[in-house]
C-alpha cells in the first residue's frame, strides 16, 4: 500500500477512535475537507508534503509524510477548540502504530478567518510521520 494511504489510515483511526477527542468533535474527523455545512467543531487532516528516504541501490526505506491537522470552530468555541487541539497533540506527538514508525509535531497552528461576518478559528499543528510500507 502507498505510504500516504497508510498515514491517512493511521491518522483517521487514531483520531476518530479516541473517546476524549470525540467529546469535542464527535465523529466529525475528515480527510482534506469537511463536507459543506458540517456541524462545528470538526477536525480536518490533510497531506502537505512528503519525501522518500532511500538506501544504497535506490531501495526505499521509508517515507516522510507531512500533514496538517486542524480543529475548526467558531471563535466563541475557542476553549473547546484548544482542548481538542491539546488532545490531538497528546495522541499524535511521539505516537506510532502499524506502518507509522514515528510522528512528531513540527509546529503549532493558530489561525482565524472571517466569512460572512463570522470568525472561525483553526487550532492544531503540522506533523511529520515516518511511514514504512
Amino acid at each position: 500500500m502507498i505510504e500516504t494511504a497508510l498515514a491517512h489510515q493511521w491518522l483517521y483511526q487514531t483520531l476518530s477512535g479516541d473517546a476524549t477527542l470525540q467529546g469535542y468533535v464527535g465523529q466529525r474527523v475528515y480527510r482534506d475537507l469537511a463536507p459543506q455545512g458540517a456541524a462545528m467543531p470538526y477536525l480536518v487532516f490533510s497531506y502537505q508534503a512528503g519525501r522518500d528516504v532511500e538506501a544504497v541501490g535506490a531501495v526505499r526505506i521509508l517515507s516522510q509524510i507531512t500533514v496538517l491537522v486542524r480543529v475548526w470552530g467558531r471563535r466563541s468555541e475557542y476553549a473547546t477548540l484548544a482542548a481538542a487541539a491539546t488532545r490531538v497533540d497528546e495522541l499524535l506527538h511521539a505516537g506510532s502504530g502499524t506502518n507509522v514508525l514515528a510522528c512528531v509535531r513540527e509546529f503549532p497552528i493558530d489561525m482565524a478567518e472571517t466569512v460572512d461576518g463570522v470568525t472561525y478559528v483553526a487550532l492544531g499543528g503540522q506533523y511529520r510521520l515516518l511511514v514504512q510500507a
